[in-house]
């Protein structure tokens, strides 16, 4: 096993990405494709939102937006080599947005069978702006007054939290799917399937797991996304507009 880089932070070590040979072009390259990917994703469900009117395709598109946030902080991170404190701070950020992320996707499908439900625009417009204040806390509030412990204390968590996320989201859109006979779509509950997979290789990585573990779980998430643009692809391609049982 490789292993990590550090570099000190007040009195913790801060572990920090892998130190392989073109470890930089490697993280940037994948965290890149990974948000354009994800942004592709959450532009055609806010196509589809706008075309069926279904709100929870709404909630949909936020998620994967902050998705796509997270990996752009992270390619940030490595891209400008930024210290120690300025890497924790945007390290942060990125556990929050990717936890968010996922949380919307598992609300939204939570709300997705409930009929009638004209307050759930007003939920997704309220949960919108809870990140939005916690990123002013932790950018204006939290440095002066005190000092951020390390991220890699609490990313363990976060990934734990994902994981439960993303397997709700998953058992719903199978049973969704299925329930349907809609089997041509099931290349959705096997996007979050790998996308499961991915936060699970970053969390055995954490534990002091292989570097194959840290090197799949991008990978995956890029072919998870990939699945999803297939799907809409085949969407697009029919002219017809998803049905709730197709997404």
């Amino acid at each position: 096993m490789v292993e990590p880089a550090t570099m000190e932070m007040g009195s913790a070590q801060l572990s920090l990405l892998p130190n392989f040979q073109f470890a930089d072009p490697f993280i940037f390259s994948v965290y890149v494709i990974g948000s354009v990917w994800a942004f592709i994703v959450a532009f055609h469900f806010y196509r589809f939102y706008r075309l069926t009117g279904f709100v929870y395709l709404l909630g949909l598109t936020i998620g994967f937006f902050f998705i796509m946030f997270a990996d752009i902080m992270l390619a940030t991170d490595v891209w400008l080599e930024v210290n120690p404190e300025i890497f924790n701070l945007l390290f942060w950020l990125r556990l929050l947005s990717l936890s968010y992320g996922f949380s919307f996707l598992a609300v939204s499908y939570y709300y997705k069978h409930k009929e009638e439900d004209k307050t759930f625009a007003i939920r997704v417009a309220a949960l919108s702006a809870i990140p939005i204040m916690i990123v002013l806390v932790v950018v204006i509030v939290a440095p002066p007054a005190f000092e951020l412990p390390p991220y890699n204390t609490v990313d363990e968590y976060f990934r734990v939290f994902n994981l439960i996320m993303l397997t709700y989201v998953f058992k719903s859109a199978l049973s969704s799917i299925v329930e349907q006979g809609r089997k041509e779509f099931l290349y959705i509950p096997a996007a979050y399937a790998v996308l499961w997979l991915g936060q699970y290789s970053a969390l055995i990585y954490n534990l002091e797991g292989p570097i194959s573990a840290f090197i799949a779980a991008p990978i995956a998430k890029i072919v998870a996304l990939s699945l999803f643009v297939v799907v809409m692809s085949q969407v697009i391609r029919g002219k017809r507009v998803p049905t709730e049982t197709e997404t």
